[in-house]
């Protein structure tokens, strides 16, 4: 099982957490975003939890990441 991370929870986010919830073997765990209370609304709708980036970075429980921010950030 691959636990996953997103980073960035706009636009182009919840295509990526509905990607991984579709993986037999993918799972999402975690998401981050510069604004707190936009991850919080994709891991809520997401069963999972949320965080600061370094949060993410450092989780042992996060295999691989996504990043999903606008492109120059």
């Amino acid at each position: 099982m691959v636990r996953f991370g997103i980073i960035g929870a706009g636009g182009i986010a919840a295509t990526h957490a509905e990607a991984i919830s579709k993986l037999d073997s993918g799972k999402l765990v975690m998401v981050c975003d510069t604004v707190p209370e936009r991850a919080a609304k994709l891991a809520e709708q997401y069963h999972c939890r949320y965080g600061t980036p370094e949060e993410l970075l450092t989780s042992a429980d996060v295999d691989a990441v996504t990043i999903a921010t606008p492109s120059g950030v």
